[in-house]
């Protein structure tokens, strides 16, 4: 329980004292206190994140009422809340600007620190801070990437880092470089089937010279030579008679029967 002292001046001395309390969500007047003369004691608990914010002490005599209040901040005694949703916007070939949701307590001392770093280094090449989370990052090499790591801070502590990473964009010139290269990948890209269906259709070529060459050779043989028939040993004919036999120019018409003509097998 925070037990917080509110003190006025005033003339005439009878003095009546209103409280309230408030913070970016809530406003009211539920807040316990005595009084007693000028001095009015506020006594209040702060029980979730609702519960911080500020404190607000009037005092009312018969003149009138005090027109500017007594402020006091409630503020948590530890680590500053976590921020949310970081992000980046306006980011060009050299600058970039990084801004976060922070927390519904109002510390007084938070601040708020951004470090950045490069994809390729792990050593910081960067550091700044600032009363709201809300950074523009100015002098960034272009084409490149980067990491950010944003965090609050306040006495007692600070929160993990919030990571952003965002690639700066190239300038015209390695722009038009860039889109120029990714054209031609894409062309040699569409025509790579080219290779293996020439070397399909040359292997489907060939096979059918060859199936087209062994079909003419067959045919162009023939049914082909039947095998000859073995000459009975009655009909083999002695050398001298065979010679007789040419010299007659009715040799063939006397072969006996049984005996075709044929041709000679090769």
């Amino acid at each position: 329980m925070a037990r917080i002292e509110c003190q006025v001046d005033a003339d005439p001395a009878k003095v009546d004292f209103k409280w309230s309390f408030s913070n970016a969500a809530d406003r009211h007047y539920n807040v316990s206190f005595t009084s007693a003369g000028f001095r009015s004691v506020a006594s209040y608990t702060p029980r979730s994140a609702r519960d911080y914010g500020t404190l607000y002490c009037w005092g009312k005599n018969s003149v009138g009422e005090q027109q500017m209040p007594c402020r006091f901040t409630i503020i948590p005694l530890g680590s500053p809340e976590a921020l949310t949703n970081c992000t980046s916007a306006n980011v060009t070939t050299s600058s970039a600007t990084i801004l976060c949701v922070r927390g519904t307590r109002q510390d007084t001392d938070l601040k708020y620190n951004l470090d950045m770093y490069m994809e390729d280094r792990r050593e910081k090449i960067y550091e700044t801070s600032s009363h709201r989370p809300y950074f523009v990052v100015n002098n960034l090499l272009n084409g490149t990437l980067y990491i950010f790591a944003i965090y609050a801070v306040n006495h007692n502590g600070k929160t993990g880092p919030h990571l952003v990473k965002i690639y700066t964009k190239r300038s015209p010139m390695e722009e038009r470089v860039f889109r120029e290269r990714d054209t031609v990948e894409n062309n040699a890209n569409d025509h790579s089937w080219i290779g293996p269906s020439l070397l399909i259709a040359a292997a489907l070529c060939c096979f059918l010279i060859f199936a087209a060459a062994a079909i003419w050779s067959k045919l162009r043989g023939g049914p082909g030579c039947q095998k000859c028939k073995e000459i009975p040993k009655q009909f083999h004919f002695k050398k001298s008679f065979s010679k007789r036999m040419k010299s007659n120019k009715n040799y063939i018409d006397r072969m006996p029967e049984g005996y075709e003509k044929r041709t000679p097998c090769i």
